[in-house]
């Protein structure tokens, strides 16, 4: 994602060695969620080392992950043609604030600092406010509701409603939370635990819960193994050889130091970049008997239960407990990546389901929170999750066994 006004790369995500196949259906989510145009490498690529370069003139840097996922693309020399591309607004950077984003204030600050007071532009989030009034589907009458109804009437295809809905996405998700029937037996155990939930204290802070105190030997075999691991999954051309040093490398640590179970998830993270599915499962195994309170080897266990459609052994790994502060009742404090991933599990397990309350419940709470710049959310499961809204709502305006009639429907909306 490029911010062409001043920011430059703000978020960039990546995977390696999936099919031809899954690589389809991800384009397909995606186009789903966004108007997507075609373009040639050279146009992408000019705009993404330009903004990338003009937001290095405020001393902005790109997403931390740009480091990596740079390396998909062609070097950026004078074999790639130059493209005019504009950057900025009206001749000056031009930045959009927005409060959940926490580095909003970091760029206004590099925008003082480096442009200079007067020498760029910005939009608060009160003059968008009155921008967006008009846009906000809470506030829409009856009138307004027809029109968009009429809008949806007029498509022809599949395509042409889904870029209707997508296209209004504030009004889709408007009828989702006013339609959608809540689940029971999940819903009311969250909401018994809300207290707990607020009791939860989230840090961005090294967390250590081995029971005992690291050496400095150990916590160098630790970034050694840490940076082969991104090192390989940074390889554009990850040979058997290569793979056979990683894996090596890890073993050797895992025996060295039996009671880490850090370099366990690191050994299951190498065989999923290999490919090699069923050595990634027996270590996801491994890691749940000796360590069963490791949180990330639940999770890593979770998504191959999940990937297996053996859906009803994902809740017992967490004690049937949908709330983290309850599958640890000991702790008070969790680092913020243990409840991202924590909620973006049961998200992705909630979707599988079709359960969409509770998939969308889980993403929320992890939206709700402070996130560290180094945390990232899910943008895959947040695809899958507004897909999935956008087919529930278009099944709810014209299917006709649907529980609402169109006047029903409207008459709900605008109440």
């Amino acid at each position: 994602m490029a911010d062409l006004f001043c920011v430059g790369v703000k978020s960039t995500h990546f995977y390696f060695n999936i099919s031809e196949y899954e690589f389809s259906d991800l384009a397909q989510v995606m186009a789903a969620n966004y108007e997507i145009t075609e373009c040639d490498y050279n146009l992408a690529h000019n705009i993404i080392f330009g903004s990338v370069a003009f937001a290095d003139e405020f001393n902005i840097p790109p997403h931390k992950d740009f480091n990596l996922t740079k390396m998909i693309l062609e070097e950026d020399d004078d074999d790639i043609p130059l493209i005019e591309v504009e950057f900025g607004r009206d001749g000056m950077p031009f930045l959009v604030e927005n409060s959940d984003d926490p580095k909003s204030k970091f760029y206004h600050s590099q925008l003082l600092k480096y442009a200079g007071e007067g020498n760029f532009n910005y939009l608060s989030e009160i003059e968008q406010e009155e921008i967006d009034d008009d846009d906000d589907p809470e506030l829409w009458e009856e009138e307004d509701w027809n029109y968009f109804f009429e809008d949806l009437d007029d498509c022809e295809t599949d395509d042409d409603f889904m870029e209707v809905l997508i296209g209004s996405f504030d009004a889709v998700y408007y009828i989702f939370e006013k339609t959608i029937v809540k689940p029971t037996l999940e819903t009311k155990k969250l909401a018994s635990q809300s207290v707990a939930l607020a009791e939860m204290e989230l840090v961005v802070e090294p967390i250590s819960l081995l029971g005992y105190e690291e050496s400095a030997e150990e916590i160098k075999d630790l970034e050694e193994c840490h940076t082969a691991l991104k090192k390989f999954q940074s390889s554009k051309s990850r040979g058997i050889a290569q793979a056979g040093k990683l894996i090596k490398l890890l073993q050797k640590s895992i025996a060295k130091w039996a009671r880490n179970p850090v370099f366990l998830n690191y050994l299951f993270s190498a065989y999923q970049l290999t490919n090699n599915l069923s050595a990634a499962t027996e270590i996801a195994k491994l890691t749940i008997k000796l360590f069963p309170s490791y949180l990330f080897g639940k999770i890593a266990y979770a998504r191959i239960l999940i990937e297996k459609q053996q859906l009803d052994k994902v809740p017992q790994l967490f004690n049937g407990e949908y709330n983290l502060k309850y599958v640890y009742p000991d702790r008070s404090k969790f680092h913020v990546d243990e409840f991202l991933a924590f909620n973006n599990l049961w998200c992705h397990y909630f979707l599988e389901k079709n359960d969409l309350y509770m998939a969308n419940l889980h993403y929320n709470m992890n939206t709700e929170i402070d996130v560290a710049d180094e945390a990232t959310l899910d943008t895959e499961i947040l695809f899958m999750l507004n897909v999935k809204i956008c087919m529930y709502v278009k099944d709810l305006v014209v299917n006709s066994d649907s529980k609402f009639t169109r006047v029903e429907l409207i008459k709900t909306l605008v109440n």
